[in-house]
């Protein structure tokens, strides 16, 4: 049974909401890339998963927890046999480190039963931070288009040794996504963590960003989250 459940969509944009509580997952299953509107944790009870999304590829299994930030996208392939997860919401503008190893999952699951506040403190307050541990090219290239989304593909392909159209298939294998859309996500999604953090004016935030004016920066960001910036930013700080 997957994990998300209630599709929602607009106009521009569709996007999963994350199902809290326990689910369970087949031996080779997947998930299509796809985005979440609000930010969730995925406890991993038993079992495992290759996740390959905007924070990088991870593979979790028992004890771990990915922490997903509000608007990230990511595709989910289940391994050996299968997984059973326990979805927990986080409060909304969500700001953390994306991978955790838990020492007693089963007290969060206790928890949970009885009051979901209490399972979201104890999973924060007890999940230890843990490294990212790249793979591979396809996880290079990501690591760099989350730390820079103006490279130039071409150049990093060349440095890498490798042809571009081979770069851009590789990539796709993996993440679901072509570099370039990646490197587009990416932008948008600096964009909108700093609308919820900075009064910079749009304009501004727009070439901060590396987009050519605030018209593509609009563009971008609501093609992603479903609303234009101004909007986005007003909405996170009624939030706060």
């Amino acid at each position: 049974m997957p994990p998300m459940a209630g599709l929602e969509r607009n106009s521009r944009s569709p996007f999963r909401c994350a199902a809290p509580g326990r689910m369970r997952h087949d031996p080779g299953a997947i998930l299509p890339r796809h985005c979440h509107r609000e930010p969730f944790a995925a406890v991993v009870l038993a079992g495992g998963y290759d996740e390959a999304g905007d924070t990088g590829r991870h593979r979790v299994s028992a004890g771990e927890v990915i922490f997903h930030r509000a608007f990230e996208s990511h595709l989910d392939r289940f391994h050996g046999p299968g997984a059973e997860v326990l979805v927990i919401q986080l409060p909304s503008g969500w700001d953390g480190e994306p991978l955790g190893h838990i020492r007693d999952a089963d007290a969060i699951v206790r928890a949970s039963e009885k009051d979901p506040l209490e399972a979201l403190l104890l999973l924060t307050e007890s999940a230890a931070p843990q490294a990212h541990q790249p793979h591979d090219w396809p996880d290079a290239l990501a690591e760099a288009l989350a730390s820079d989304p103006s490279i130039c593909l071409t150049a990093w392909a060349e440095n890498a040794g490798l042809h571009p159209g081979s770069l851009s298939r590789g990539f796709t294998n993996v993440f679901g996504t072509t570099p370039a859309a990646y490197r587009r996500t990416r932008r948008a999604r600096r964009a909108i963590d700093a609308l919820s953090r900075t009064d910079v004016p749009l304009s501004s935030l727009a070439l901060d960003c590396g987009f050519a004016d605030q018209a593509h920066m609009s563009r971008e960001v609501a093609a992603l989250a479903g609303l234009a910036p101004a909007l986005l930013r007003r909405c996170s700080r009624m939030e706060a």
